[in-house]
């Protein structure tokens, strides 16, 4: 996943409701299990939602 530089919404004047385009989330704490063993891991994950009605 591209890392995506979010715009700080606080700061701007316009308060228009836009729809948006991708939503996601980073560092997601994920256990995994390989070969028996337990392991700890992070994920990143996020969908386009341009297409959704």
């Amino acid at each position: 996943m591209n890392a995506l530089t979010l715009p700080d919404i606080a700061a701007q004047a316009s308060r228009e409701a836009l729809p948006l385009e991708w939503v996601g989330m980073c560092g997601i704490a994920l256990p995994v299990l390989l070969n028996g063993q337990r392991l700890s891991a992070k994920a990143d994950t996020g969908v386009r939602c341009s297409t959704w009605n």
